[in-house]
C-alpha cells in the first residue's frame, strides 16, 4: 500500500532588481545539497533568466535583450519551455526558481504562457518578492544600467518597452500579476536588512526554510563574475 502522494510545489522568487537577488542566487546554489535532500531541487542556473525571457513579451527591452544576450523567444522555444522545465527539475517534486526578470512579466498573454507550462508541473506556485523604498530601488536600478552600458538605449525607448519605464516600478502591478498563480509571499528589503543586515534569513523564511542560511556569510550586493545585466 502507497501512501499519499505528494504536492507538487514551486517557490518562485520574482525579483525585484537591486533587492539581494544576487545574494539569495550565490546561497541558494551553496545549498544545493541541503535542499536537494529535502526532495527540493534548486534550479541549475543560478539566474533562471533565459527561461524568464520565453515568457517576456517580445515589445520589452530587458538588459538582456539590449545586450544582445537575448532575443525575443520563437514560438518553437517558447514550445520547447516545457522540456526545458522537465530536464532541470528531473524527478522532483518541489523546486526554486529565481530571476529578477519574473518581476517584467504583467500582461494576460504572459500568464496565459507561463501558467499553460509551468502548472503542468506544480500543483502549487508560491511567489516570492522583494521591495524596497521606491526612491533607493530606482537610483540603483538606474545605475545598474549606467554601469552595463544600457542606460541612454534604455532611456530613448518609448516607456512601455523601456526596463526603466514607469510601468516597471508599479509595485502593485506586479503584486497583482502573481496573485494569479498563488498568495504573493512579499519581503520588506529595507526592514530585513536593518533586522538582519541582509535579506537571506527574511528570504529563508518566505521560501518555507527559516535558518537555511544561519551558517552561511552572504553579503549584500555579492556580484558573480561574468553575470549578465537584468
Amino acid at each position: 500500500m502507497t501512501g499519499p502522494v505528494a504536492e507538487r510545489i514551486l517557490w518562485l522568487h520574482v525579483g525585484t532588481h537591486k533587492t539581494g537577488s544576487t545574494s539569495l542566487q550565490h546561497a541558494l546554489r551553496r545549498k544545493r545539497g541541503v535542499l536537494a535532500q529535502a526532495g527540493i531541487r534548486v534550479w541549475p542556473e543560478q539566474n533562471a533568466w533565459r527561461l524568464a525571457n520565453l515568457f517576456l513579451r517580445p515589445t520589452m527591452q530587458s538588459n538582456t535583450r539590449a545586450k544582445g544576450h537575448a532575443l525575443p523567444p520563437t514560438l518553437d522555444e517558447i514550445r520547447m519551455a516545457a522540456a526545458t522545465i522537465e530536464r532541470n527539475i528531473g524527478g522532483f517534486r518541489k523546486a526554486i526558481i529565481s530571476s529578477e526578470q519574473f518581476c517584467m512579466l504583467r500582461d494576460p498573454i504572459e500568464a496565459f504562457a507561463f501558467s499553460t507550462v509551468l502548472e503542468r508541473f506544480f500543483d502549487r506556485i508560491i511567489p516570492v518578492v522583494a521591495f524596497r523604498n521606491d526612491a533607493d530601488w530606482k537610483a540603483s536600478w538606474q545605475n545598474q544600467m549606467r554601469r552595463a552600458g544600457v542606460w541612454e538605449f534604455q532611456s530613448n525607448l518609448p516607456d512601455h518597452q523601456s526596463a526603466n519605464g514607469t510601468w516597471y516600478y508599479d509595485r502593485e502591478a506586479i503584486v497583482t500579476f502573481w496573485q494569479g498563480f498563488g498568495p504573493v509571499r512579499v519581503v520588506d528589503y529595507d526592514a530585513a536588512c536593518a533586522r538582519d543586515g541582509s535579506i537571506l534569513p527574511a528570504m529563508a523564511e518566505a521560501l518555507g526554510h527559516p535558518g537555511l542560511f544561519a551558517d552561511m556569510e552572504v553579503r549584500l550586493n555579492a556580484r558573480a563574475g561574468g553575470e549578465h545585466a537584468q
